[in-house]
């Protein structure tokens, strides 16, 4: 009935998750999740099951595995002073959590506006310059554009990580409100909420510089879920 070379198993899953496949293995995981209707579901559900409770969980993002050193776009610089304050504030939330879910939305292409800002020429820009590197009549090649960005979490002493998809189709704006349907589904929160553990949910948008010079924004919402406190008295 069903095709088993579309169907991953929790194994194959985990060992994403845990970055333990080789780039072959790798690749071959990313084209099934695109090909299964729920195969992204589960890549999320197998991350969120993988997180340590109680640890504090800095994001740290990169273009691919093999690029640990990766910083974030240079938009994110203009309120760094806000910026780090915030993030500390997540980092001293977590770490006094009884556990920490983290959902992650499809990534989007940030205008091509922007780009403007990034140093070097812009593509596509005919200048009277030549570049003495290239002759006049060099075929001109076009770069194609990454479809996914890979997300690790680093708890202080071990890391693991999954790939976001980039959704091509779709820009980011910055006026477009929250969309509810990323995150934990309102079932799952009053679930939360109804079993009397307090809670606190953090949404957020996380800028991230590819290496083509392209820049993306990945939406992240944060439930952190706090231990019942101990009442002395009812």
């Amino acid at each position: 009935m069903n095709d088993s070379s579309n169907n991953i198993d929790d194994r194959q899953l985990d060992r994403l998750v845990d970055g333990e496949l080789s780039p072959e293995e790798y690749r071959e995981v990313l084209s099934q999740l695109d090909q299964m209707p729920n195969g992204w579901r589960r890549c999320a559900h197998a991350f969120l099951e993988s997180q340590a409770l109680g640890q504090s969980l800095p994001l740290v993002m990169q273009t691919t595995p093999s690029c640990p050193q990766t910083e974030l776009a240079p938009a994110a610089e203009k309120s760094s002073t806000s910026g780090n304050a915030s993030f500390r504030r997540m980092e001293t939330l977590a770490a006094m959590a009884a556990s920490v879910m983290v959902a992650f939305g499809l990534g989007w292409y940030v205008s091509g506006i922007d780009s403007t800002t990034v140093d070097g020429p812009v593509p596509g820009l005919a200048t009277n310059v030549t570049d003495p590197q290239l002759p006049p009549d060099a075929p001109v090649h076009t770069v194609q554009k990454p479809q996914f960005v890979y997300v690790n979490q680093w708890d202080g002493q071990q890391g693991g990580g999954m790939p976001i998809a980039i959704d091509p189709n779709k820009q980011y704006d910055p006026n477009a409100k929250w969309d509810t349907s990323w995150g934990m589904s309102p079932e799952q929160l009053q679930k939360l909420k109804d079993s009397g553990q307090p809670f606190q949910t953090q949404n957020r948008l996380i800028p991230v510089s590819l290496e083509n010079g392209d820049r993306v924004v990945v939406p992240v919402q944060d439930v952190i879920v706090y231990e019942k406190p101990d009442l002395p008295y009812h």
